[in-house]
C-alpha cells in the first residue's frame, strides 16, 4: 500500500484512481471544485482543492510515491494552454516534497475531428 497522487483526475485520472484504491493504495486528487471534492471523497478519493495555475494553492502537496500529471484542458476556465501545461506542470513540481518518487506526465488524451479518412497529423 503507498501513497498517489492525481493532478488533472478527469476522464483518464478517475480511472487510475479507481484502479489505485482497488489496489489498497491511498490516493489523494487536485480539484478545483469543491463539488467534484465531495464526489471524489464518496469514492475514497482525499480531494485537494488547488489550481495548478495558482503556485499558492499547491502548498500542501503530499508526499507521494507516484504522481499523475493528467491535467486536460479547460476552455471555460479563461487560462491559456501554456499556462496549464507548462506553467501548470512547472507549479507541480516545484510544489511537490522533495520525497515525491515518479511522476507521471499525460500530455493529452484529445481526439481530432472527422478528417474525412485522411492521415491526422500536428497540423490537423
Amino acid at each position: 500500500m503507498s501513497t498517489k497522487l492525481i493532478v488533472g483526475c478527469g476522464y483518464l485520472g478517475l480511472r487510475v484512481a479507481g484502479r489505485w484504491l482497488a489496489q489498497g493504495d491511498t490516493v489523494y486528487a487536485v480539484t478545483r471544485s469543491s463539488a467534484r471534492a465531495d464526489e471524489w471523497r464518496g469514492l475514497g478519493i482525499h480531494p485537494l482543492i488547488a489550481d495548478v495555475t495558482d503556485p499558492a494553492s499547491l502548498r500542501d502537496l503530499p508526499v507521494a510515491e507516484t504522481v499523475l500529471f493528467a491535467v486536460g484542458y479547460d476552455r471555460s476556465a479563461g487560462k491559456a494552454i501554456g499556462d496549464v501545461y507548462v506553467d501548470g506542470l512547472r507549479h507541480v513540481l516545484d510544489a511537490l516534497p522533495t520525497a515525491t518518487g515518479r511522476v507521471i506526465y499525460i500530455s493529452s488524451t484529445g481526439v481530432y475531428g472527422e478528417c474525412d479518412g485522411d492521415w491526422v497529423d500536428e497540423s490537423t
